[in-house]
């Protein structure tokens, strides 16, 4: 892990960020009921790349993989590490949000990465999200409420 975290926090190629999360995640599956000792700095690095404003195509592959890696990593996080993550990923996306129909194409991009990690955390630890969802709620459904044509962030 402490090899993984310095290839997180160092390397800017998207190819090899990708690899990087790739063998991550599968070390997290196998392995996460370990309680590493850099266990913060590998949250703070994948909050990080999942928060790149960038939305190339790359950039969107590097966030999938984030999200992988971190609803893999949310059920053996203790509260405080967890409610983070959780925080950090509602509040991605219940800031300041424009009608679907005016989001450009990068914003768009960002929506449907920040919808997909709170549903897969969701998913990931049930109940244990507590309150915090209940902050997104209100913003899910909104968007949902839009016209047809803009509800593919629903899906």
């Amino acid at each position: 892990v402490p090899k993984m975290l310095q290839v997180l926090q160092t390397v800017k190629d998207n190819d090899a960020l990708g690899e990087s999360l790739d063998i991550l995640h599968e070390m997290i599956k196998k392995f996460g009921f370990f309680h590493w000792s850099d266990q913060v700095d590998l949250i703070n690095s994948l909050l990080e790349l999942f928060s790149r404003a960038n939305a190339s195509s790359r950039d969107v592959l590097v966030r999938k993989k984030c999200i992988l890696c971190l609803s893999a990593l949310a059920n053996h996080l203790d509260a405080g590490l967890l409610e983070k993550v959780l925080r950090t990923c509602i509040n991605a996306f219940t800031g300041q949000m424009p009608k679907a129909h005016t989001l450009s194409q990068q914003q768009s991009a960002q929506l449907k990465s920040q919808v997909t990690c709170v549903s897969s955390l969701v998913a990931s630890v049930g109940d244990k999200q507590g309150l915090l969802l209940s902050e997104s709620i209100p913003t899910l459904i909104g968007l949902c409420e839009q016209d047809e044509d803009e509800q593919e962030e629903c899906d």
